[in-house]
């Protein structure tokens, strides 16, 4: 097998999984998830800009459960352990953007969330991916993001996630 078509056939395979999880969830709705057994949620991710190159996720977490729910620091949506993000370069190889997560300062309170409340926060996306603006000199970025929130009083809530493009910057 050719260069060529090794490429082709990694990018068809990688196209196939960027589709499958982009129709996964619309990026422009809050994600409610019913929980069968216990506590349920909403997830609202939102792309903010400012000064045209400072690029960063809103992040809507809403508690529909009929209880309080409590976090450790770490654990909120914006925390060092809770959204995960993959940024992938609308290139032919589907190329990843890296990244990395910035952390928390180790000793926060716990963080509640009555029932029918919201926590919001936001990411910086320049922060965790360095080369962003760089790639979207040159073309769109797509942001795929989950998250299972893990209460420290309840289990492990059902996962979520869903995907938003950047635009690529205009000359």
């Amino acid at each position: 097998m050719n260069s060529y078509a090794k490429s082709s056939s990694a990018f068809a395979c990688q196209y196939a999984v960027l589709c499958l999880l982009s129709s996964w969830v619309n990026p422009a709705e809050a994600q409610h998830v019913e929980n069968r057994e216990g506590p349920s949620y909403a997830l609202d991710v939102r792309l903010h800009i400012t000064e045209q190159t400072n690029y960063h996720l809103n992040v809507t977490f809403t508690n529909l459960s009929p209880s309080d729910l409590t976090f450790f620091s770490n654990f909120v949506p914006v925390g060092k352990f809770g959204i995960t993000l993959v940024l992938i370069e609308t290139d032919a190889e589907g190329t990843r953007l890296p990244s990395g997560v910035i952390g928390d300062p180790p000793l926060r309170p716990p963080v509640n969330v009555r029932a029918g409340e919201h926590l919001q926060g936001e990411i910086n996306l320049n922060k965790r991916c360095p080369k962003l603006v760089s790639t979207l000199e040159m073309r769109d970025v797509v942001v795929f993001w989950t998250y299972q929130p893990e209460p420290r009083s309840a289990p492990p809530l059902e996962r979520t996630g869903g995907w938003l493009t950047i635009p690529k910057l205009r000359e």
